[in-house]
């Protein structure tokens, strides 16, 4: 069994991210993802993605406007229940470009 809070597997243009996005967690996906912005479009799949919260959201929000600064975007892919509930809630999901 794999007691981390959070996996983080990527190839090409795509983080694959499962578990927890949290205030502890989510710096490692700002880690992440941050080089691959250079690349152009960023996908996010966050189909595995348990828990999210405030700091989650805010790397979705800070990696989005990079993204866009440099002519590209990010894209939240298949985007679990908890992460869909968040953006609406927050009114950010007429901000962050998703897809199912």
């Amino acid at each position: 069994m794999n007691d981390a809070p959070i996996s983080i597997e990527q190839s090409d243009d795509t983080i694959t991210i499962r578990g927890e996005v949290d205030a502890h967690t989510a710096p490692m996906v700002r880690t992440t993802a941050e080089p691959m912005l250079a690349r152009g479009t960023l996908r996010i799949e966050l189909s595995g993605v348990e828990f999210i919260d405030s700091s989650g959201l805010g790397v979705l929000v800070a990696l989005t406007e990079r993204a866009r600064e440099q002519g590209g975007d990010l894209i939240v892919v298949a985007p679990s229940r908890p992460v869909v509930r968040l953006l609406q809630i927050s009114g950010l999901d007429g901000h962050i470009t998703t897809e199912s």
